[in-house]
């Protein structure tokens, strides 16, 4: 029985897994990140930090895919869209946002943050990752109450891809 594979490297074209046994055919993973945050107000914001852990698993020779809801209409629909097509191994939920921070007006965004997990599980029986700036605030309670089995609070561009290598 071989050992699972240390590291995943891409090649040119080719993927190759690098092992203590030698190398091995790559069974790098189709990741989807899906950023939830639809805040507009003072501006839209782009998912820097959902990008930046794709190219980081980019890197690795993973197929990464981002789905940024901001401009979506009706988030349902994208969603289904995006994973009928894609199948992706993967699912990464990037949280940026639990309030508008308002007194007057405020809006909390964990119900919108859940309707996104339960939409998922609908279309996908993948694994689902929690990360983000929100997430790290408060990463047991957001677990809990997003009911997901993963979670990477902090910068998960390195613990990402270590959780995808050991889920390969």
């Amino acid at each position: 029985v071989a050992e699972p594979p240390s590291r995943c490297y891409k090649c040119l074209s080719v993927v190759i897994m690098e092992s203590a046994g030698g190398g091995f055919p790559a069974v790098c993973m189709k990741i989807s990140i899906i950023s939830v945050n639809r805040e507009r107000i003072p501006d839209p914001l782009l998912p820097i930090g959902a990008a930046i852990v794709a190219a980081r698993l980019r890197a690795e020779g993973h197929e990464v895919r981002i789905l940024d809801l901001c401009h979506q209409k009706e988030t349902a629909p994208a969603i289904v869209s995006h994973l009928t097509t894609w199948q992706p191994d993967l699912v990464g939920i990037s949280l940026r946002l639990l309030e508008n921070n308002q007194m007057v007006g405020h809006r909390s965004y964990l119900e919108e943050a859940k309707e996104v997990v339960e939409q998922v599980k609908r279309v996908s029986s993948c694994p689902i990752v929690l990360g983000g700036a929100a997430y790290s605030l408060f990463p047991g309670e957001v677990l809990e109450f997003l009911d997901v089995p993963y979670g990477l609070a902090g910068d998960a561009e390195h613990s990402l891809s270590a959780l995808v290598r050991c889920i390969e």
